[in-house]
């Protein structure tokens, strides 16, 4: 969840004050249930970076593009709601290729390199990647 740099508290201690909007998108989980919802992602950060909206959730991607592009509106991540992890498709039957992009996303992750590349692109560390 986005925000401009204020004091914030989070659910449930929340006041009502705040309007939060979000995306109609699979990401936004049950959220999109509880708030008013934008039909797309565009629309949803100029209505922030507009002041018509208080708060917004986001992906990673998008928060750290709107906080770097920015930075005179001082936007901070509020918390994060979920992980949602990138995924890779591989044609079925290819278990060659399926292994080799396993071994190099693992090499990867143990030499530091895939946490460097989400610090520079998403402006926080890489979770906790998901088991084989």
């Amino acid at each position: 969840m986005l925000g401009i740099q204020t004091n914030f508290y989070p659910l449930p201690d929340q006041p009502a004050v705040y309007r939060v909007h979000v995306v109609t998108h699979p990401n936004s989980g049950t959220w999109r249930n509880l708030y008013r919802r934008y039909d797309d992602q565009a629309t949803t950060v100029q209505a922030f970076l507009s002041g018509h909206v208080d708060l917004i959730v986001t992906g990673s991607p998008i928060a750290a593009t709107m906080i770097k592009q920015n930075p005179h509106k001082k936007i901070e991540r509020k918390f994060i709601i979920q992980h949602s992890p990138c995924h890779i498709g591989i044609r079925k039957g290819e278990v060659d290729l399926l292994y080799w992009v396993n071994v190099f996303i693992y090499r990867k992750k143990l030499s530091g390199d895939l946490d460097k590349l989400s610090k520079k692109w998403f402006g926080e560390s890489l979770p906790e990647l998901p088991a084989f």
